[in-house]
């Protein structure tokens, strides 16, 4: 038996025809094998597109793997952010112009509110948020990405990333290393893709198809050459 885990936006998900494709695949290769995704999205974000596009998985490590969920979306490992920690987000933020959203274990909230395991901080002009984002990684405490396509700023806990979280959930569901085929398209897959010698898609960001050893059209395409090595 093998597990691909995979990135979601950019990778699962991308022009409409392609990600039908890719999910599709992930329905056949699941009957033998396991499928898992591992994305920068929340709760609430990764349920809309779940919906959307009637995604099946096994596994789910929402929040870049600080939520992580079984099939039934239920917790089966999650390392939230601290009290401190929320604290000293919102004090660095406090004179700025930016909106702050919770992420928690269902919802984003403008509310402090649950079990945080991420917080988006929202800029109204890409100039503002390079600005903060310069400052608030000389705090070196926590893990932040600026998203590519909005203006915001995603922060998690220090120790948390795709590749730790995946290095954690192997235990738990009794992988070997060697079953294991990651798949990623951006910075935030970078390290999974270094640690696991893993792939991207053709549309991948250049400093990871350096790393990345195959490079493969889209997921599907992954998921086929895999089905063939029986």
């Amino acid at each position: 038996m093998k597990i691909i885990i995979s990135d979601y936006d950019g990778t699962i998900c991308e022009d409409e025809i392609t990600t039908k494709k890719n999910i599709a695949a992930i329905a056949r290769f699941r009957n033998q094998n396991l499928f898992a995704v591992a994305t920068g999205r929340s709760y609430e974000d990764f349920m809309s597109a779940k919906i959307k596009n009637n995604i099946e998985l096994d596994y789910y490590l929402l929040n870049y793997g600080a939520q992580i969920l079984d099939k039934n979306m239920q917790p089966i490992s999650i390392t939230p952010l601290t009290k401190e920690d929320v604290a000293k987000i919102k004090s660095f933020f406090k004179e700025k112009n930016v909106t702050i959203l919770y992420c928690n274990g269902q919802k984003n909230s403008l509310k402090e509110s649950g079990t945080i395991f991420k917080i988006v901080v929202k800029f109204n002009n890409r100039k503002d948020l390079v600005d903060s984002y310069e400052q608030f990684i000389k705090l070196n405490s926590f893990n932040t990405y600026i998203l590519k396509n909005h203006c915001s700023l995603e922060i998690i806990r220090k120790d948390v990333n795709k590749k730790e979280s995946i290095k954690k959930f192997l235990p738990i569901i009794k992988m070997k290393q060697n079953d294991v085929f990651v798949i990623g398209d951006s910075i935030n897959d970078l390290e999974m893709i270094t640690q696991y010698h893993g792939f991207c898609v053709e549309k991948a960001e250049p400093n990871i198809k350096a790393v990345a050893v195959k490079i493969y059209p889209h997921v599907y395409n992954l998921i086929e050459k895999l089905m063939e090595a029986k």
